[in-house]
């Protein structure tokens, strides 16, 4: 059961990334069509900023939403954000953006991503291996089950 839910909340995840994701392009290009009308230097600086701000809501709910998915993933591997040193120059792991969402600072969010990538791996390494030891030993069981039976067989002959 606890599959189905972890898979339906990934899904749902997915769905909503997407959903900004497709937002922040739709504003991005109608601001980059409007920019390149412009032959104004200046209004194209003024439609620039502009154009970072409405989609740096976007992109700042987007970076929340890694942040979140990298941070319970981490929690499976046993791994804590808190473990991880702070690259030079960074205060604090979290950064909010503009427009008050929180969310991983990208160097801290790269390091952690490796990690768990890293993590993951081993432990489907591990669960295969397991997989394989468990196979083997089924195979010999049956393999002796198998000779045994023959041996009844011929003994009844």
């Amino acid at each position: 059961m606890s599959f189905l839910r972890d898979l339906k909340r990934a899904n749902t995840i997915r769905r909503k990334r997407r959903k900004l994701q497709l937002t922040f392009d739709e504003v991005y290009d109608k601001f980059e069509k409007d920019i390149a009308d412009t032959k104004d230097y200046q209004k194209q600086r003024d439609l620039q900023a502009i154009q970072q701000f409405e989609c740096g809501e976007y992109g700042d709910e987007i970076q929340r939403i890694d942040s979140l998915e990298i941070i319970r993933r981490a929690e499976r591997c046993y791994i804590d954000v808190a473990d991880l040193p702070l690259p030079q120059n960074v205060k604090h792991a979290w950064v909010q953006g503009n427009h008050g969402t929180w969310y991983l600072h990208p160097k801290i969010f790269r390091e952690l991503a490796k990690l768990v990538e890293a993590a993951e791996h081993e432990r489907s390494k591990r669960a295969i291996e397991r997989r394989d030891f468990w196979l083997k030993i089924f195979t010999a069981t049956v393999a002796a089950i198998a000779a045994v039976a023959s041996m009844i067989n011929l003994m009844r002959k």
